[in-house]
């Protein structure tokens, strides 16, 4: 089904937070529903279909009630678009918003060949009803006096349980905001829309989500690109200090493989681990410019947080370059890196916060041994009790959720052709997890982008030339020429 389509610019309407619909009889459910695009989201040029996929909250129940998810079809600018559109989705679980990347429609090369279609998945900012915790922000801001600007964690459980709370009266059956529902949300979108095959565009945790459409919806599903992927079948809570503590020494060591380097700033892993073993012993107060209420304030770093400085700074592709100056220049305390970085200690998280923790909470905690979280053999001693999880375990333990399902945790085997990047240097999703995806994907393409972080579909030049290559001729392996050209990763130094 086609809707018509709409001038962008005149069109402005409200976003209700909403409750979830009671069943109306005699309309069909799914449907799409045409609507006027919302003035803040709307593409500053170009031509969209807006509307909302209308989709039972709790498909074990239809006589229950009915939620709307909010799609944008940016519509392709040949005269002859190819008949299979991508459909896009964002990762997190629970990042503000899907929507919003829409707003700069016209850098989508993507749409000289094909439709390209954002979705809001349930749960999300934009969609009604959205999980978003408000809650959980007013605790964040109003924490940034504390150590590392973090919330006390018995306050930030209380809170989360106000929010369970608020919702669950709402109407809203927490249980149901899962990578299984929207994967269904998904195939239901393409039923409806008329579409026999489309190409699927995820990444970092919504590769996962379309990995599960892959799984359960096959037939639908031409290729798939996915960008940093992660894996039905890992632990993210578990090895996270690990992989960030390994990656940064994958950084040292290619810092020291250069005599320059090597020479101007020696023993990046020694001084930085001394540093951290400092900070646990006396932290370090660090002035910041709030990056919400532009007042100053002061944040104390101890240990884990100059961990956390660090990780922040390696899941940026935009840093990576600058690594061994960068380390130097923090294992000195200078106060403008260290309040540069701090900065991202106290800044407030784009998340719909009952979305993440009800995926979380459903998917990966109950697979996850939480004695492993704070408790990290064969790491150097200072790192050895730190521990960073996605959600509290304290807050499973309060959140709604139903059976754990071991199949949502198997790999997905597919002869669909996809292609999988990862960034050389990406501690949150590493290059390992991208391969291991390909294991059981026999048409799969990979590539490991040199110098680059998270996302390097997004970050690198060649980025969107390769996916585009790959979405018109799926069964091949795109050129790597336009890596290459780009000659060997180097780092700064400083001069």
């Amino acid at each position: 089904m086609k809707t018509n389509c709409v001038l962008i610019s005149i069109f402005c309407v409200s976003i209700a937070t909403g409750q979830v619909t009671s069943f109306a009889e005699g309309k069909p459910v799914p449907r799409f529903e045409p609507a006027p695009i919302p003035d803040e989201i709307a593409p500053k040029s170009g031509q969209v279909e807006f509307g909302y996929l209308v989709v039972y909250e709790d498909r074990n129940d239809p006589h229950g009630g009915t939620i709307r998810l909010p799609v944008m079809i940016g519509k392709s600018r040949s005269e002859n678009p190819c008949p299979d559109p991508t459909i896009f989705t964002v990762g997190g679980p629970g990042v503000i918003s899907t929507m919003r990347g829409g707003r700069d429609l016209d850098d989508w090369p993507h749409l000289d060949d094909r439709d390209f279609i954002y979705f809001e998945q349930r749960g999300a900012q934009y969609a009604e009803p959205n999980l978003t915790g408000p809650e959980i922000d007013s605790l964040i801001l109003s924490s940034s006096s504390r150590v590392n600007g973090q919330p006390d964690r018995a306050d930030l459980v209380a809170v989360a349980r106000q929010l369970k709370q608020r919702l669950t009266a709402e109407g809203i059956d927490l249980t149901c905001y899962s990578t299984r529902e929207s994967a269904a949300d998904i195939e239901d979108l393409r039923l409806v829309l008329g579409i026999d095959q489309w190409n699927l565009y995820g990444i970092s945790y919504s590769c996962r989500l379309m990995l599960e459409v892959m799984r359960r919806y096959p037939e639908g599903v031409r290729a798939a690109i996915l960008d940093s992927p992660l894996p039905p079948d890992v632990s993210w809570d578990e090895t996270s200090i690990e992989r960030y503590w390994l990656n940064f020494a994958k950084l040292a060591e290619a810092s020291e493989a250069d005599s320059l380097l090597r020479e101007k700033y020696p023993n990046l892993q020694a001084r930085f681990l001394e540093f951290i073993r400092a900070a646990n012993i006396e932290p370090i107060p660090v002035d910041v410019k709030h990056p919400v209420t532009g007042d100053s304030v002061t944040v104390t770093v101890d240990g884990q947080g100059l961990f956390l400085l660090m990780a922040g700074f390696m899941a940026s592709g935009s840093y990576i370059y600058s690594f061994p100056y960068s380390v130097d220049l923090i294992c000195n305390r200078n106060p403008e890196i260290l309040s540069y970085l701090s900065a991202w200690l106290v800044s407030l998280p784009q998340y719909a916060w009952g979305m993440r923790y009800s995926i979380w909470c459903n998917e990966v905690l109950p697979f996850e041994d939480f004695a492993k979280f704070g408790h990290h053999g064969g790491l150097p001693e200072p790192l050895t009790r730190f521990a960073w999880t996605i959600v509290e375990p304290e807050i499973f333990e309060v959140w709604p959720r139903r059976p754990a399902d071991p199949t949502d945790r198997l790999p997905v085997v597919s002869e669909i052709p996809v292609l999988v990047t990862n960034g050389q240097y990406d501690p949150d999703t590493t290059p390992e997890w991208g391969r291991r995806v390909c294991r059981t994907l026999p048409h799969s393409h990979y590539f490991e982008f040199p110098g680059q972080s998270h996302l390097p579909l997004f970050n690198h030049p060649c980025g969107r030339q390769m996916a585009i290559e790959f979405l018109n001729h799926p069964f091949e392996r795109p050129s790597d020429s336009c890596l290459t050209s780009y000659g060997p990763f180097r780092f700064y130094s400083g001069d």
